[in-house]
């Protein structure tokens, strides 16, 4: 069972990730709270989104600057099943640490 399956809380750090990505992420009270990406080479970085996230803020955490993002739904096979998941691309400097965060406007 992964985090977040049930209800659980959990978190990793630095987990390495294709294409030169260091991933960390909490979880807690069945929400993510936040996930961290570090770039080593600076590539394009394609990431899933939480299944309770609609819509994100990308902020470069040295600069606080936001980075643009591209959004789309795509539909992979889990456990024989088709389900439609939600996936952000965004570009990266190497060397660079993005914060992904569920964003609380309301949606129009």
């Amino acid at each position: 069972m992964g985090v977040g399956e049930r209800g659980c809380d959990g978190e990793f750090n630095k987990l390495h990730a294709f294409d030169g990505f260091i991933v960390s992420a909490k979880r807690k009270k069945r929400a993510t709270q936040y996930i961290q990406i570090e770039s080593n080479l600076g590539r394009e970085c394609k990431l899933e989104l939480p299944r309770e996230w609609r819509r994100v803020t990308v902020k470069e955490v040295g600069s606080g600057n936001s980075i643009p993002v591209k959004d789309f739904t795509q539909t992979v096979r889990i456990n024989t099943k088709d389900t439609e998941v939600k996936v952000i691309v965004f570009k990266t400097k190497a060397n660079e640490t993005y914060q992904v965060i569920e964003d609380q406007k309301s949606e129009s």
